[in-house]
């Protein structure tokens, strides 16, 4: 794949079936996942998971935005032949990804109890969202990284 020479359209396909199916894989595994726990936990066990999934699209949110927006510079200063600039980009987009990232991730510890309510939790799922979101509050940091 040569980014300066293929037609752009061929390049566009390439790029839109992946991110297509990357979306799709999320989708069928937070599909499964929901079915699995409330299989076993019945259904408050599938509204839990409903109330954590949008933890998935803030971490997400910041490697897309950190990573997409920093490769982008990155790229164009390489391609203009200036690498130092292209260098304090990368530097610059992955020092905000993690200075961002901290202060999300120490937000959502001291106030996930109110995050989770905001997200939809009942006093009554409160008890099983914070269980559960312990699991990903605590990883966030990772979930944030592996879409970068």
């Amino acid at each position: 794949m040569d980014l300066l020479k293929d037609k752009i359209s061929t390049l566009y396909q390439k790029f839109l079936w992946l991110s297509l199916f990357a979306a799709l894989v999320t989708t069928i595994y937070s599909f499964v996942d929901t079915i699995a726990i409330g299989q076993w936990v019945g259904p408050d066990g599938a509204a839990t998971s409903a109330v954590i999934y949008p933890i998935f699209g803030v971490a997400t949110l910041f490697g897309v935005l950190c990573g997409i927006g920093g490769s982008v510079r990155f790229s164009k200063a390489r391609g203009e032949g200036e690498p130092e600039k292209a260098n304090a980009y990368y530097t610059t987009s992955f020092i905000l990804a993690i200075v961002m990232t901290i202060i999300v991730w120490i937000i959502m510890i001291i106030f996930k109890k109110e995050i989770f309510t905001i997200f939809g939790a009942s006093e009554a799922l409160i008890p099983l969202v914070l269980e559960y979101g312990d699991w990903i509050v605590w990883t966030f940091p990772v979930l944030s990284y592996q879409r970068n």
